[in-house]
């Protein structure tokens, strides 16, 4: 069981008041070891290490000296949250935290390390380029079809739950954050990949804070056609449904808040939608309608941030390579170029880089055009 679930079982404290006000007792800093010992903590990126229950975060918590004291405490990163209001989720995500749900709760996470992107470091593949000629990127043209999209791909693992989106809703146009010394927005984006017919074949949301983007999840048509050119294959059971399942975490503490996904934990397979596909109810070989919709679209994405003057891309929880009993996740983050840093760096980056609000729109735009090689990219 997951400590979210411990906790919301009855597993641990969920009260955290008497906690917090020990805790804070404590030297409230930014953690200032070397990088060598800070990463050795932040090996276990998904559980809560501190034990006891998760903490219960109330809006009047979200002081300075409280979010030094949370940044530092490297035993910790998983939060409970009752507080479902747009101030809430903002105060949380202008402090690096990525929310996720666990019903009743609102889960913030301030991760221990931190995949991201910076823009030269993207790669961009031949077959990349050529899947892009068919479709378009676009910015907030059809965020209804792209919520439903995430929920049908994720289906019972999806967290954007409709209480989520409803937060999110809020914050569609600009959305002032309460600072002290100085002005901060939020404002909440779709991002669409659409076919030559204008279908949506490929989105996510996330969220722009000063000149950061970030990303919370994701999905591709999972759609199946006949590959004409491939070889007729054994027949299957009927019953199979050849549509796959997308990959699932087991709880919500298991969940990211990041891009894409996009921090879903899904599998290489749902999150690019590429290559050949064998579905089990023909005895055709299968492939995907929208053949590499997922990676044309998070790689256009990035060349849409550098366009735009963003400083990077947050892209949430670091890739896991496979291991012997288990297959990798979210390998196509290191396979773009993005990359891992500690807690440490990523608070330093985002904080340099939080104020104010770029905008970011775009409408329908050849990815193709998007992803052309450039001087400045080492693809």
């Amino acid at each position: 069981m997951s400590t979210a679930e411990s906790t919301a079982a009855g597993g641990g404290g969920v009260d955290g008041r008497d906690e917090l006000e020990e805790r804070e007792g404590h030297a409230l800093r930014v953690d200032n070891s070397s990088e060598d010992e800070e990463t050795s903590e932040e090996d276990n990126d998904g559980e809560d290490g501190g034990g006891g229950g998760l903490l219960l975060l109330r809006p009047d918590h979200l002081t300075e000296p409280t979010i030094q004291f949370l940044w530092a405490d490297l035993s910790h990163n998983y939060y409970l949250s009752l507080d479902w209001s747009k101030e809430m989720y903002s105060d949380l995500a202008y402090n690096g935290f990525i929310s996720v749900t666990h019903l009743p709760y609102l889960v913030p996470e301030i991760q221990k390390r931190y995949c991201v992107m910076d823009w030269q470091n993207l790669k961009v593949t031949r077959n990349t380029r050529k899947r892009a000629r068919r479709y378009r990127l676009a910015v907030d043209t059809c965020l209804d079809d792209v919520f439903a999209g995430i929920t049908q791909h994720h289906g019972d693992s999806n967290w954007v739950i409709p209480q989520y989106q409803d937060v999110l809703r809020q914050m569609l146009e600009p959305t002032e954050i309460r600072v002290s010394g100085g002005t901060a927005s939020i404002q909440v984006h779709s991002i669409e990949l659409l076919d030559e017919d204008g279908t949506l074949a490929a989105g996510e949301v996330g969220y722009v804070i000063g000149s950061t983007y970030t990303s919370l999840t994701g999905f591709f048509a999972r759609e199946y056609v006949d590959d004409c050119d491939g070889p007729a294959l054994a027949e299957a059971p009927a019953e199979a449904t050849g549509t796959g399942t997308p990959a699932s975490p087991a709880t919500a503490a298991e969940a990211e808040a990041g891009a894409q996904d996009t921090n879903q934990h899904p599998s290489d397979e749902p999150r690019q939608g590429s290559g050949d596909e064998q579905a089990q109810n023909t005895g055709r070989k299968r492939k995907l309608k929208y053949d590499g919709a997922g990676i044309v679209q998070v790689t256009a994405l990035s060349r849409l941030l550098e366009r735009q003057g963003f400083a990077f891309w947050s892209l949430g929880h670091p890739p896991r390579p496979p291991t012997a009993t288990e297959k990798g996740q979210m390998m196509y983050k290191q396979d773009m170029g993005a990359h891992v840093i500690s807690r440490r760096k990523f608070v330093e980056k985002f904080c340099a880089a939080r104020s104010g609000l770029l905008p970011l729109d775009l409408a329908p735009t050849s990815a193709a055009e998007l992803l052309a090689p450039s001087r400045s990219s080492p693809s």
